[in-house]
This record gives C-alpha cells, structure tokens and sequence, in this order.
C-alpha cells in the first residue's frame, strides 16, 4: 500500500467519523424539539377532553 493511499484512507476515516457525530448531534436535537411538542399536543388534548 502507497504512502498517498494510506493518506486517503486516513482522510477518508476522519470525514466519515465527523459525519457520523454530525448525524448524532441532529438527532438529538430532532429528539430535544420533538419533546416539547409532544409536551403540548399532550396539554392540549387534556384541555379539550
């Protein structure tokens, strides 16, 4: 194996680890907004039952 290719698997290895914490931290934050929302779909139907 060349020095270049172990570079570009190298750099490829560190994209694909900062994509996979990307995709992590959104969803968490999908999951932090949809809380609230359930929250007050909850309240709400409490209210009009």
């Amino acid at each position: 194996m060349s020095e270049q290719s172990k570079v570009n698997i190298a750099r490829k290895t560190k994209i694909a680890n900062f994509l996979s914490s990307v995709d992590q931290k959104i969803a968490h934050t999908q999951e932090q907004l949809e809380q609230p929302q359930s929250f007050k779909k909850g309240l709400l139907q409490k209210m009009f039952v």
